[in-house]
């Protein structure tokens, strides 16, 4: 089992990274540290490896937005928790989906087959747990089907996500994240004490997906299937975006359902969405080589300066930095 990781900032170019198969080791429990430098960040990861479970920590400091290729020669399945920063892999397999884990969010991925980027343009502090699909099954039994949709998924070999959209982490899994970051345990404990925490984290993400998609279920269907289609309208022309009216006469929702009902479902208001949605949008047409002027226009900025402002705002870099890190 291996990863490749490749970068025009590495002095060599490639880094192989080897796992133990499985993710099992013969003394049960097996602790790594492994600290990265070049002139764009700083790279601190503390990994432990216990019977089909990877740990890693991992504290990033960026002086200069930098880009990552990589690939993975197995089945990815992880649970990654974004304590600082902001994680976006952006796949180059069409069939597989691109990643988005917001700044304090959590998600839970299956992807059998990984090849893609990753961009890193802030700091970054994340817990990041592999398992082995074994690892699941020895949780939610064989046929993995209280995992609903997710289980199916990863049993047909699918990519898939736990939740459309990254959750908020909440307080009960910090105070899980904080204990597998501070255990003192050793050896044998070590092993049985992590597990543990591992577990409860795995099934308050399970439970918190399973809240929110109940609330978006008692919604009645035909009022759900009206908000998509109002979040479609939102998406299809940023350069002139529909007002609330608009949207509410087109999608056959009352103003005031529209918006209460959208925060709701979608957790932001309408203009939050188009906001969010517009900048998202912005970034990878940057990445695509289009010129920041440009991309402000087409979603709907008069005046550039405020396109980057608002981009600083959401990203926590500028527009033109990004632009640096693709030349």
């Amino acid at each position: 089992m291996k990863s490749i990781i490749e970068s025009d900032h590495f002095a060599e170019r490639i880094k192989v990274v080897a796992y133990p198969a499985g993710f099992r080791t013969e003394e049960g429990i097996r602790e790594i540290e492994v600290e990265l430098s070049c002139n764009d960040f700083d790279e601190y990861i503390s990994g432990v490896f216990i019977d089909g479970i990877h740990i890693e920590q991992r504290d990033v400091t960026v002086r200069s937005p930098y880009e990552l290729r990589v690939s993975h020669d197995f089945p990815f399945l992880k649970m990654q928790f974004e304590q600082q920063g902001y994680s976006c892999f952006q796949s180059t397999i069409n069939s597989v989906m691109d990643v988005e884990i917001n700044n304090h969010c959590h998600q839970l991925i299956y992807i059998p087959e990984v090849k893609g980027r990753l961009n890193y343009v802030r700091d970054r502090g994340t817990l990041e747990i592999k398992l082995m699909p074994e690892f699941l099954k020895k949780i939610f039994g064989e046929e993995l089907l209280s995992l609903g949709n997710f289980g199916k998924a990863v049993l047909m070999g699918s990519p898939t996500l736990l939740n459309s959209k990254s959750l908020p982490i909440t307080t009960q899994m910090q105070q899980l994240i904080q204990d597998i970051r501070t255990c003192s345990f050793t050896g044998l404990m070590k092993k049985v004490y992590l597990e543990c925490k591992v577990s409860e984290l795995l099934l308050l993400q399970v439970q918190q997906v399973s809240q929110v998609q109940a609330e978006d279920f008692n919604l009645k269907g035909a009022d759900l299937e009206k908000l998509y289609y109002a979040k479609s309208l939102i998406e299809q022309d940023l350069g002139n975006p529909k007002t609330i009216l608009q949207l509410s006469q087109m999608s056959g929702l009352n103003d005031f359902k529209l918006k209460r009902e959208f925060k709701r479902v979608f957790g932001t208001t309408v203009f939050g969405y188009l906001t969010d949605y517009r900048l998202k949008r912005a970034k990878n047409m940057i990445l695509e080589g289009e010129s920041i002027n440009e991309v402000a226009y087409k979603i709907g900025y008069k005046q550039p300066q405020h396109f980057a402002s608002a981009f600083r705002r959401f990203f926590g870099y500028a527009p033109s930095e990004l632009k640096r890190m693709i030349r």
